[in-house]
């Protein structure tokens, strides 16, 4: 089969703006590491594949040209503004097609150019086998490399990552790139325990080779990925997905634990981390220092400011409001530019099929970023990525079975200690009686001050 290369490679990333990465590249469209679990490979029907691939590399690089160049463009935004590209979520740029095509190296070499920070996400093959090459295009304080680890047994490396380099030429990898000095993220993504069944063991080698942290995430598939996965693996696969978040909370104390006593940043994906109360320092273990200074961390930050508000009032709910969320942005100097409201709609609609026109009819062709995360506040039921994933805050309900909203019309939330998170999203009515006003305004002037 001829080589599969990504017709759309440049976009904003599919869980902004929960993500502090707001571009995603996926140069390669096809991954040949062949992850038994593999989204890129899943979300695709294999006989379904263009057997004469054009290169997409030209025309990537043209797009970020583009992008770059105009004013409204919500890529060129986050670019201009040296937030971190996120490389890649779907397939891996250092796969052993690279030691044929170099699409990554192209794009590593724009970046450095541009000055653009890079979150390389990789099982490493290339980058291992041809680091001399590579090191060139990774400045330490613009690049971090999250590296991809969740088996600790070679012999089960083998059986559901084929095309990958073994464990210990990860390890060896990670111990290269710190001495390097790049900042290194182990992702144990997904999350088996059978593949990890020590979270000691597996922050010990961590801490060893120099790593900055551990990430962490469960297997999922959605329907149409159930249907790809090959039918060789359902036994040990089927089994171990989509089981419900709740169920992993005893390994999450032994992670929290362990990351804590080897001295690494500790990012379990946001619903298990916000059950813990928000412990991360960082999304994903991306320290904004390692990236120049700059990561589009709004949602993280606003919900780490709203633990702390929570446990200096243990037991009582906290009222959360749009305004909070406007002092977040304002705080953090997020600039209210006018962009293109195209490519917001793959982000937004990630989760259901929403009201196209609704959001064209409200949001226009253009309009500022500050009103986009607005509207994303207040649409929760089709993405719920901007602040609505916390277990403990719901939108408060009305007793004529209508949205609590301000007199701008904007969701009214609250966060209810009294919900017993089981995992799911079914909570009861929250009720404001003995309510506090969150008011961050006031949370932020006292740390001013």
């Amino acid at each position: 089969m001829a080589f599969d290369f990504n017709k759309d490679p440049v976009r904003l990333f599919g869980i902004w703006p929960q993500t502090p990465f707001p571009v995603e590249v996926s140069i390669y469209g096809y991954c040949s590491v062949s992850c038994s679990f593999c989204f890129a490979n899943l979300n695709r029907d294999a006989f379904d594949r263009d057997p004469n691939p054009v290169n997409s590399t030209a025309s990537a690089l043209r797009k970020l040209d583009r992008e770059w160049d105009d004013e409204y463009s919500p890529i060129g935004f986050f670019l201009r503004n040296r937030y971190p590209v996120c490389f890649s979520n779907t397939t891996d740029p250092f796969q052993r097609d690279e030691k044929t095509y170099r699409a990554s190296e192209a794009f590593l070499s724009w970046c450095k150019e541009r000055k653009v920070p890079v979150y390389i996400q990789t099982r490493g093959n290339v980058l291992s086998s041809d680091f001399d090459r590579y090191a060139p295009l990774l400045e330490p304080g613009r690049v971090v490399v999250a590296m991809s680890l969740c088996q600790l047994d070679d012999k089960l490396r083998k059986r559901f990552e084929p095309g990958a380099q073994s464990i210990e030429s990860r390890w060896e990898l990670a111990a290269r790139l710190t001495d390097h000095g790049i900042p290194v993220v182990m992702a144990c993504n997904p999350y088996v325990k059978a593949w990890v069944p020590s979270p000691v063991e597996y922050c010990k080698r961590a801490a060893a080779v120099g790593a900055k942290g551990v990430w962490l995430e469960r297997l999922h598939f959605s329907a149409a990925q159930f249907g790809q996965v090959r039918e060789t693996y359902h036994d040990e696969l089927y089994p171990a997905a989509n089981v419900n978040p709740g169920y992993f909370i005893r390994d999450l104390k032994e992670w929290y634990k362990a990351t804590a006593d080897y001295g690494l940043d500790f990012f379990p994906t946001p619903y298990w981390d916000a059950y813990f109360g928000c412990a991360s320092k960082h999304p994903e273990c991306a320290d904004p220092k390692w990236l120049g200074g700059n990561t589009f961390d709004v949602a993280f930050q606003f919900t780490s400011m709203l633990e702390d508000t929570a446990r200096e009032n243990a037991g009582k709910k906290l009222v959360v409001t749009w305004d909070d969320f406007k002092a977040t942005l304002e705080h953090l100097g997020v600039p209210d530019q006018e962009l293109d409201m195209s490519e917001f709609w793959g982000p937004f609609n990630s989760k259901v099929k929403a009201d196209h026109k609704e959001y064209r009819a409200r949001l226009g062709k253009r309009n500022g970023l500050h009103e986009i995360l607005r509207y994303y506040w207040n649409h929760p039921w089709h993405n719920n990525y901007l602040f609505w994933y916390l277990p403990y805050v719901q939108a408060v309900s009305t007793s004529d079975g209508n949205w609590l909203a301000d007199e701008d019309g904007n969701l009214v939330g609250v966060r209810n200690p009294d919900i017993k998170w089981n995992g799911s999203r079914d909570f009861p009515e929250a009720g404001l009686e003995d309510a506090l006003l969150f008011n961050l305004r006031e949370v932020l002037s006292k740390m001013d001050d």
